[in-house]
């Protein structure tokens, strides 16, 4: 049998300490049973807030920058090297919303996977459509056309 993934994404609209209070919620709410693991995105600026309340939630970063180290100085990018700083084990890459108003492509996409591939963190990967694509039916087209591929050093 599969392991079994549920995350819930904050997107940025909470402060950090409504981020805290969702947390405590969810975590006295929901069980992880089994094999399944169930998690919370909170924004950057929460996550240290809300990893040291988390219980037995797992905490994913919502994105990151498209290296392992601090190679390049991308501002406002989340390294991956601090995502593991923080015992982070996921991390979101792909958004609909970060490909269409940020145009973000799958190379970009890809470099970011490989990122968290080298740094054993476990990429949760978008493949969403945008609203309009889902209001015109064509969901599985747009999922059908990914072109995301294992990286061959994994």
């Amino acid at each position: 049998m599969r392991a079994r993934y549920l995350f819930a994404t904050f997107k940025n609209r909470l402060s950090p300490q409504e981020s805290v209070n969702l947390t405590l919620a969810v975590r006295d709410l929901v069980q992880p049973a089994g094999r399944g693991t169930v998690g919370i995105c909170p924004s950057a600026a929460a996550l240290a807030w809300t990893g040291a309340c988390k219980g037995g939630l797992a905490l994913a970063a919502q994105t990151c920058g498209w290296t392992a180290s601090y190679i390049y100085s991308l501002t406002g990018e989340l390294c991956v090297k601090d995502i593991a700083a923080f015992s982070i084990r996921h991390c979101i890459v792909g958004h609909s919303e970060r490909r269409q108003h940020l145009g973000e492509t799958e190379a970009v996409i890809q470099l970011r996977l490989s990122a968290l591939l080298s740094a054993d963190i476990v990429p949760i990967l978008c493949l969403g459509e945008t609203l309009a694509q889902r209001q015109d039916h064509s969901t599985v087209d747009v999922l059908g056309a990914t072109s995301f591929r294992k990286p061959s050093h994994v």
